[in-house]
């Protein structure tokens, strides 16, 4: 049986605007705190708990956070997922979530948030989102200036690891996966004249997404293409982790030494990468902080102060340096 205020006052024979004062924190100066104590223990005791719907219907709230995300059966969006649930199960509210696996998805996901009441919204792909939303919303990964933002910069990240490889030794560097966002005049194209190297002409999307149909061949297809041509890499950098995984797998189907014939760099550092064998060296682009932590800090200073400047937070990367990376024996 739900127990209510009334129900707490009936079994104290006191005022039910007594108990709200108490039970709501506005007691103070206006209830002696031994009747406050008796209070909070007896609402303890009768199994009390707040009815966040009424507050809701109260304050036109619902205290609610719609987050849209792709699927987390990739492993690094499923770590984050289990991370922002845990963490907002600790606050007053709750998550909606709704996950995509085509950017068609993603569209209609977002509409379908957009259709429920939610106090705040947290995606990954803001484009969906019309111009005056009317509720805060943080941008996670994907830059939009009309939102807040949290996410890391993609170029530096690489850059890392070019550096990390150049320094092996390694002259001959291929990439699998696809980053639009690499522009031709940034900080990787600056990186790769500066070390005398040519544009990579594997730098061009392939499908590497997980929930993608057929990915894992696709992928090692991609790679068996770039390691029979004539100029056959002495290194592989992958989009992230999961792609450089299944180039490990290839690699071993193919009696590829990894890392003395070839090594592997990947990126995001999900669990996996510590464990397979050999171990992935890899970039954290979350180095040292918790993403869920960071989001939900920057959308509850949007709840509690919608006036507050444009809030963009990029994180710093920092290369794992593992087993899979070694000089090139030529």
């Amino acid at each position: 049986m739900y127990v209510t205020m009334t129900d707490i006052a009936r079994e104290l024979k006191i005022a039910q605007s007594t108990v709200s004062r108490v039970l709501n924190g506005k007691d103070k100066g206006r209830v002696s705190p031994k009747r406050a104590e008796l209070i909070r223990k007896t609402a303890r005791d009768m199994g009390y708990q707040i009815n966040l719907a009424a507050v809701g219907l109260r304050k036109m709230k619902s205290y609610t956070i719609g987050i849209l995300l792709p699927s987390p059966r990739d492993s690094f969006v499923g770590k984050l997922v289990a991370e922002l649930q845990h963490k907002i199960s600790q606050t007053d509210y709750m998550a909606n979530f709704a996950f995509w696996e085509t950017l068609e998805g993603a569209e209609d996901s977002t509409k379908s948030i957009l259709s429920r009441r939610v106090d705040a919204i947290v995606t990954c792909e803001p484009q969906f989102l019309p111009a005056n939303v009317g509720i805060p919303v943080l941008s996670y990964f994907n830059y939009d200036r009309r939102f807040d933002f949290v996410g890391f910069d993609r170029e530096e990240a690489l850059c890392l690891c070019i550096d990390y490889l150049w320094n092996l030794g390694h002259r001959k560097i291929g990439y699998i996966g696809g980053f639009k966002s690499v522009q031709k005049n940034g900080k990787v194209a600056k990186n790769l004249s500066q070390k005398g190297l040519a544009p990579l002409p594997e730098w061009k999307s392939v499908t590497s997404n997980v929930f993608e149909k057929d990915w894992e061949n696709n992928l090692k297809d991609e790679f068996e293409r770039q390691w029979n041509c004539s100029k056959r890499p002495s290194a592989i950098l992958a989009q992230n982790d999961a792609t450089a995984i299944v180039v490990l797998r290839k690699a071993w189907e193919m009696g590829i030494k990894v890392p003395q014939e070839l090594s592997i760099i990947g990126m995001n550092n999900i669990p996996q990468s510590s464990t397979c064998t050999p171990s992935l060296t890899t970039v954290d682009n979350f180095a040292g902080v918790s993403i869920a932590e960071i989001i939900l800090e920057v959308i509850f200073k949007r709840l509690e102060n919608p006036s507050l400047p444009k809030q963009k937070y990029i994180a710093h990367s920092k290369l794992l340096k593992r087993e899979s990376c070694a000089g090139p024996q030529n």
